[in-house]
């Protein structure tokens, strides 16, 4: 397929602070031209100093920490930097391990999380979209999913006894259950989609929507309190 030279080239540097790959896969799944409806280009530079936007995947620990920070260093002044997937927004199912020195905005300011455990291919050209071109940003058609894929969380509030049981089985610790306030939010950003709260709870009062979207550019802002309040 001969290249649209009138897309314009978005220059992106992949780090790999260390990670089970999955995120990785699906980076390089972004990049393939079943997506070439994205109206720019995507290229992979070679070296940190031709980033336009620098891609994280993985947590950071105390082996590589250093050589992070020397990669970084060499990228140009105004690049922008996106944490690919939960490992490296929260340290994923490497938080509490000896060897986390994480997240990755402790070295650095992130400008776009993207949150998944993996993050999906079409949130990360949503993402990028909307990084690189605000104002002219744009949305790839919903993906066909599969009917176990695991989006952001519903909450049915009608439904819900806040017991706590969600948060207590959770195994990133990435819910938040206020019995007496009757307030429930789950932390995306530390979440890994293993859907136990859905298995757990008494009620049916959490589900999984197809929601992939879930990206933002303030860290705080990964807290949801669901999508659906609705009854089921």
């Amino acid at each position: 397929m001969p290249e649209d030279t009138s897309k314009r080239e978005v220059w992106i540097y992949h780090i790999n602070t260390s990670g089970c790959n999955g995120c990785d896969i699906e980076l390089l799944a972004s990049i393939l031209e079943k997506y070439d409806s994205r109206p720019f280009d995507i290229k992979v530079a070679n070296y940190p100093e031709e980033a336009e936007v620098v891609m994280i995947t993985g947590h950071i620990n105390w082996n590589n920490m250093n050589a992070v920070k020397e990669e970084m260093n060499k990228t140009p002044k105004h690049r922008k930097i996106m944490a690919l997937g939960n490992c490296g927004i929260s340290g994923g199912v490497f938080k509490g391990s000896y060897n986390e020195a994480g997240p990755i905005d402790k070295l650095e300011e992130v400008d776009m999380y993207i949150p998944g455990c993996p993050v999906k291919p079409e949130a990360i050209l949503n993402a990028l979209s909307e990084l690189v071109d605000p104002e002219n940003s744009f949305k790839l058609r919903e993906p066909k999913l599969s009917e176990n894929y695991r989006g952001e969380h519903n909450h049915y509030q009608e439904k819900c006894i806040y017991c706590g049981e969600c948060a207590r089985s959770c195994p990133s610790n990435a819910i938040k259950v206020d019995r007496e306030k009757k307030e429930w939010a789950v932390d995306l950003g530390k979440c890994l989609f293993c859907g136990r709260c859905e298995e757990v709870c008494p009620t049916d009062a959490i589900s999984f929507s197809n929601n992939f979207d879930m990206y933002k550019k303030e860290r705080e802002a990964l807290w949801s309190k669901g999508k659906n309040n609705e009854s089921k």
